[in-house]
């Protein structure tokens, strides 16, 4: 029985990675000037703000909650939006895929997103026995200052020191104000967020 399940995670597995096809036309960002995967920064960089929002948006809390059991594993799904003082929609989306046997037992997991900067909270803090995989991206942002390779998401930590995380690539759209990333591969549940260099 447990070669069968095991043979299902693998078949599971190979259809996660097959399903990046449909980002081949997203090329990965030169992020030398940032810092590679396990570096921690603590200068020359700031988090990319959130435009304000209207006021009839202003007081809502974006976040969402699943149980998900740590052998069988699952997936969250959530999209949303709010309305800048400007006018235009700001819309944000994340899967995250847990593959099974990722942690033990049932755990309520919660994502909230930040009122005033791109990056959003993971709770519990779990610690994975197998890496949790996030695709997520904000779209409307202000992003005109930005120049190519000075955009990254991250892992924040409680102190604002950064890790450069693995992943498959990010995208930034400077006209729509979209950033997005690629299966960022997370071990353990905290802040992650989108971070710019500064010149």
């Amino acid at each position: 029985m447990r070669t069968r399940v095991l043979g299902i995670t693998v078949i599971l597995s190979a259809l996660l990675f097959s399903g990046c096809d449909q980002f081949d036309n997203v090329t990965q960002q030169d992020i030398s000037g940032i810092g590679t995967s396990g570096e921690y920064l603590d200068k020359d960089y700031a988090p990319i703000t959130l435009p304000q929002r209207s006021i009839q948006f202003r007081d809502s809390i974006y976040s969402i909650s699943k149980e998900i059991d740590g052998i069988s594993g699952g997936s969250i799904n959530y999209h949303n939006y709010f309305i800048s003082i400007d006018g235009d929609s700001v819309a944000f989306d994340f899967n995250l895929f847990i593959p099974p046997f990722s942690f033990q037992g049932t755990n309520i997991i919660t994502v909230t997103f930040d009122s005033i900067y791109a990056n959003f909270q993971f709770d519990p803090h779990i610690t994975f026995q197998r890496s949790v995989f996030l695709t997520q991206s904000f779209n409307g942002l202000t992003l005109d200052s930005l120049q190519s390779g000075t955009t990254d998401f991250v892992f924040i930590n409680e102190n604002g020191l950064i890790e450069i995380l693995k992943k498959n690539g990010v995208q930034v759209i400077v006209p729509q104000g979209t950033v997005r990333v690629l299966y960022a591969q997370l071990n353990h549940f905290s802040r992650y967020g989108w971070v710019r260099k500064i010149q």
